[in-house]
């Protein structure tokens, strides 16, 4: 599904892909195998920067590169074994010391706020990017990860500007700081400062830090 660039600088490409069998695999194994099943008709792009990202117990839950690109950086995810939907996906600045530094499991705190180096409000800091949609289990098969695809360029960063920052796959969906007026109607108060500052995203279920 293609959609436009919205008003934060995306062209955003996600795409749900099919499921195989992850019986007597780990993890680990399994997500290669997808990128292989993926590479078949997407293939993975060579970027300059990657991050692997890792759940609340050490297991990875996710690949990321980034590519340069003529307006600005194209990013690719591939992921397993989230929960079924939609999860939000920031790059944070990692900044704060005192917070700790990289990704400290189990609450990836010390990944601290959305990248935001011109003080944007949410959804345009620079860190804001597409969601990820992770797919159902395969029921025919016992033990079937869900598996998420996402290939979009934004010009919101330079893929080299990022580097030593980290990403976080949420959660819940973003709601791009908005809470629709049918609500508002029905008595549900507008946009909070959560809302406002992250989109309701929920809690931080999986960290990478963005290397070479």
């Amino acid at each position: 599904m293609l959609h436009q660039p919205s008003l934060n600088g995306f062209l955003a490409v996600v795409a749900l892909v099919g499921l195989f069998p992850a019986c007597e695999q780990s993890q680990k194994d399994v997500l290669t195998q997808f990128e292989e099943e993926v590479g078949s008709t997407e293939q993975p792009i060579l970027g300059i920067a990657h991050a692997v990202m890792l759940n609340a117990v050490g297991a990875v839950v996710a690949n990321v590169r980034f590519q340069e690109h003529a307006v600005g950086t194209r990013v690719q995810v591939s992921g397993i074994g989230l929960s079924t939907g939609i999860h939000a996906f920031h790059v944070h600045a990692n900044n704060d010391p005192a917070n700790g530094d990289g990704c400290v499991a189990p609450s990836f705190v010390s990944a601290d706020g959305h990248y935001n180096p011109t003080n944007a409000v949410h959804p345009n800091h620079a860190g804001d990017m597409p969601v990820v949609f992770f797919s159902t289990p395969q029921p025919t098969f016992s033990g079937s990860p869900t598996f998420g695809f996402a290939n979009f360029i934004t010009s919101n960063f330079r893929a080299d500007e990022i580097k030593g920052r980290a990403l976080i796959l949420h959660a819940l969906p973003d709601n791009c700081a908005n809470v629709p007026t049918r609500y508002e109607a029905a008595g549900v108060p507008g946009p909070d400062a959560a809302t406002l500052a992250t989109g309701d995203a929920g809690g931080r279920v999986a960290c990478g830090v963005i290397t070479d």
